[in-house]
């Protein structure tokens, strides 16, 4: 009987990733490091980790994407710096996480995520008055990594549903990175709320290293409970 490594593999990356992720938090919270470059040494393993899951299927595309996340995170989280590109290339990702998705309902799709876009934008700009280019990039990421993820619970078959799980993590990421920044644009009095920003310095990253190592996962292509 042939060994499947792809599934050999699987567990042990996925321990490193919690294992990595509770560090983080510990490390954070405590204040007792800096805790960048493991941080970005997360995000390294799981696109390595994808390359070996890869299967005969749009895997491929998996690996692309986390490729572009690594570039993300070089200038986000490693440089501190060039915010814009780092979006930029995040609105990439999620472009071919799209590819990875597609079906014959792209097209409704897209038109929701066109509309959702030119509304929200509208809001920012009519309403809240915002000028900042940074947040209308952030705003067109957003959406398109929601949709994508509303796209991948309705449409993808059950061997994807890691990738759904893996967006919908990534997603309460950035709802965390929303809320520490928020402060940046309008004033908060509510001391929830403020509690909440608090939290979500180390929340955000509790979601993110864990959704990209099942996204990582996902380039399997199979039924991982099988």
């Amino acid at each position: 009987m042939k060994l499947d490594y792809k599934k050999i593999i699987t567990i042990p990356f996925f321990i490193i990733e919690v294992l990595l992720t509770i560090l983080i938090f510990i490390f954070d919270f405590k204040e007792i490091t800096d805790t960048t470059y493991i941080k970005y040494t997360g995000i390294i393993l799981a696109f390595i980790a994808s390359l070996f899951f890869i299967k005969e299927n749009k895997g491929y595309l998996i690996s692309i994407g986390l490729f572009f996340t690594l570039l993300a995170d070089l200038f986000l989280l490693v440089l501190d710096n060039y915010y814009i590109i780092g979006v930029i290339l995040f609105i990439i990702v999620q472009m071919i996480y799209f590819l990875f998705i597609l079906n014959r309902h792209y097209k409704i799709s897209l038109i929701i995520r066109l509309a959702l876009i030119l509304i929200i934008e509208l809001i920012v700009g009519l309403v809240l008055k915002l000028n900042d280019i940074e947040v209308y990039f952030s705003i067109f990421y957003f959406i398109n990594l929601f949709m994508n993820c509303i796209d991948s619970w309705i449409y993808k078959r059950r061997e994807y549903l890691i990738f759904s799980l893996g967006l919908s993590l990534f997603i309460l990421c950035d709802i965390s990175v929303l809320f520490y920044n928020i402060t940046s644009y309008i004033e908060i009095n509510s001391s929830l709320i403020k509690s909440i920003i608090n939290f979500s310095q180390y929340g955000m990253w509790l979601f993110y290293l864990p959704s990209q190592a099942l996204i990582s996962i996902a380039a399997r292509g199979d039924d991982l409970f099988e």
